[in-house]
């Protein structure tokens, strides 16, 4: 796609930034925002209220706005969280004798 050369260029998203490592209150927070949006996603899809997130992870919105500028970020970290779970559970199975059976096991826990 050809920008004009007056247009800024794209701004990554969240998940294309390099990470540097966060201060532990830091790191603290965005896992109570990550845990509170996954929980909030599940019970109101992902029409939920952001600041309904802050307020549960105990941050200001601002800080949920800091460590996620969109939406889309924060619910880009909340499903690559999950599918890695899945593959991990996925590749255990698959080392097993029965595969399936163990992957219905392990994702069984998993969603308990």
């Amino acid at each position: 796609m050809l920008r004009s050369s007056h247009e800024p260029p794209p701004r990554p998203t969240a998940s294309e930034t390099p990470a540097k490592p966060l201060r532990r209150d830091a790191q603290r927070n965005r896992d109570a925002i990550v845990a509170a949006a996954r929980t909030a996603f599940s019970e109101q899809g992902l029409g939920a209220s952001l600041e309904g997130v802050a307020r549960e992870a105990g941050v200001a919105i601002g800080t949920l706005y800091r460590h996620f500028p969109t939406r889309l970020d924060l619910v880009e970290t909340v499903f690559d969280a999950k599918y890695t779970e899945l593959l991990a559970t996925a590749e255990e199975a698959a080392a097993m004798d029965d595969a399936w059976e163990g992957f219905t096991d392990e994702g069984c826990r998993e969603q308990s």
